[in-house]
């Protein structure tokens, strides 16, 4: 089953006459409707530290952040591969959603 509130933001395209989240497949567009989609659902407020940091890729450096609870022990890692069809997605369009 999709998520409640995805749905709710698909319906709500729908409504608007937008079928999907590309947009005539212009990237550039597409970009902006998601930035503008994921910011009107910021999701739920929880307080961890964040530290955006860079690591080396084949192609050049790679942005990254890193969210941790605030604890001084150790705390599991999952490994977030944003979503956007590694086109139309970002750090910071997915920001609130990790």
């Amino acid at each position: 089953t999709l998520d409640p509130t995805l749905q709710l933001m698909l319906t709500g395209l729908r409504a608007a006459g937008i079928d999907g989240l590309v947009t005539d497949d212009d990237a550039v567009a597409s970009r902006a409707m998601m930035r503008l989609n994921m910011e009107s659902l910021p999701g739920p407020q929880i307080h961890v530290e964040v530290s955006d940091l860079s690591v080396p890729g084949k192609a050049g450096t790679i942005r990254v952040r890193h969210y941790r609870p605030p604890t001084d022990g150790p705390a599991p890692l999952l490994v977030f591969y944003h979503g956007g069809g590694w086109v139309i997605g970002d750090l910071d369009t997915h920001d609130a959603l990790c």
